[in-house]
């Protein structure tokens, strides 16, 4: 178990630092997080060391938290790009240069 939770929590933390592929590192993270923590119990009843758990809890910890900001920020950028699309002043602005592009050519010759 402990070295199951080191894997997942090293790949669930480098999945969720691409971005659009924390949606696959977020569970990865929070599998690494249970099982760090099951390999921790088991490993301190046996009287055997619990670094390699530990690790996996930590990672898994930190990958957690990296996926969740990077949703929280593709959410508010997606807002935020589409709130600027739907601009009624950059729409009017759009339909201006389009008119001017539409006049180039005529002018041109």
């Amino acid at each position: 178990m402990p070295v199951v939770s080191l894997v997942f929590g090293i790949l669930g933390t480098i999945i969720c630092l691409v971005p659009g592929m924390f949606t696959y590192g977020i569970p990865i993270a929070a599998i690494a997080l249970v099982t760090g923590i099951l390999g921790r119990k088991a490993a301190a009843a046996k009287q055997q060391g619990t670094g390699l758990a530990t690790a996996g809890i930590v990672l898994g910890a930190v990958g957690l938290c990296l996926g969740i900001a990077m949703y929280v920020m593709c959410a508010k950028i997606t807002n935020a790009v589409e709130d600027a699309a739907n601009d009624p002043k950059l729409q009017e602005s759009l339909k201006k240069m389009e008119e001017e592009l539409k006049k180039a050519p005529a002018s041109a010759k």
